[in-house]
């Protein structure tokens, strides 16, 4: 009766040394830098424009799953064992890990707002990204209140576990 039960996360991962967590990591930080790759370059021209945000939307969905699902596993294995180190250690990797995904998206708000496109001209000819039309609006009205690129990612590394 005193045992204490254990919570069976291998569905998720068999622990941060499981090559599906570390993939998962390596795979995020690839999808960053590839957004900010395009970003950098993005085009002057309208109709490129528009190509590159259709290309950079769901790379950004996808960057966003796998850092809620590191940060979620990490978070969870931290709690049910607030002494364990290498929980605590990921905690912080996985915050520096999503720097360049801030970073991106930080860029990508600027640059959806800058475009002038609208959300419906832009959803008529990439109708399979209509489940982005809410971030799409979101990202034109967060890009009003946000600070700028430099000061933004001060902020976001100042508010690291540890920072």
């Amino acid at each position: 009766m005193n045992a204490i039960p254990e919570w069976d996360t291998s569905s998720l991962y068999e622990g941060f040394s499981d090559r599906r967590y570390q993939k998962d990591q390596k795979s995020l930080a690839k999808i960053s830098t590839k957004v900010l790759g395009l970003l950098k370059a993005f085009p002057s021209k309208k109709t490129p424009q528009r190509e590159t945000l259709a290309q950079i939307l769901p790379l950004l969905d996808r960057a966003d799953a796998l850092a809620e699902q590191l940060g979620s596993y990490a978070y969870l294995m931290s709690s049910v064992n607030t002494r364990d180190e290498e929980a605590q250690k990921q905690l912080v990797l996985n915050d520096e890990l999503l720097l360049p995904l801030h970073d991106a998206a930080v860029q990508f708000r600027s640059v959806w707002a800058a475009s002038g496109l609208s959300t419906k001209g832009f959803l008529k000819r990439y109708p399979e990204l209509e489940p982005f039309r809410l971030s799409l609006d979101e990202s034109r009205f967060l890009a009003s209140r946000q600070l700028s690129p430099g000061e933004e990612n001060l902020a976001a590394d100042l508010a690291r576990s540890g920072a």
